[in-house]
């Protein structure tokens, strides 16, 4: 994954600051719906068992960068920054979206200048992330750094 110099960082950062606060334009109506009570685990995993699935809903789950074998994404990431989740997506090795990201009970939802996903299943074994819903399915293996 490229190296993003810390003015674009900061960049980046402010977008997605606008983009949880709602500032981007198309108000909550453009927002994934928010379940009343969160959904119970997917899977139950010991945290010392990295090559078994990991349970969603764990910011640990999907934190790093991405390569993505299928997906509308080549290269995406996920992070924080002051507090705020902070989600980059790259085609080309060129910046491509930059949005917020956020758990929903074990929903992950994006909210970025790319669009908006929400994924129902989201499962890590060993160094593959596999985010699904039923529209849509990303699988990604882990950019070691």
């Amino acid at each position: 994954m490229p190296q993003i110099p810390n003015s674009q960082r900061l960049l980046c950062a402010m977008f997605a600051l606008l983009f949880a606060a709602g500032c981007a334009g198309g108000g909550d109506e453009t927002r994934p719906a928010v379940p009343d009570e969160p959904s119970p685990p997917l899977i139950e995993t010991p945290t010392d068992a990295p090559d078994l699935p990991t349970s969603s809903g764990d910011d640990a789950v999907v934190l790093g960068g991405w390569v993505c074998e299928e997906g509308p994404e080549q290269e995406i990431a996920f992070g924080t920054e002051d507090g705020a989740n902070v989600f980059q997506s790259y085609l080309d090795g060129r910046p491509m979206s930059v949005g917020t990201w956020r758990w929903y009970g074990n929903a992950l939802a994006i909210e970025g200048t790319g669009g908006d996903y929400r994924f129902d299943r989201v499962s890590r074994v060993a160094d593959r992330l596999t985010l699904e819903d039923e529209d849509a399915r990303w699988v990604c293996d882990h950019v070691q750094e």
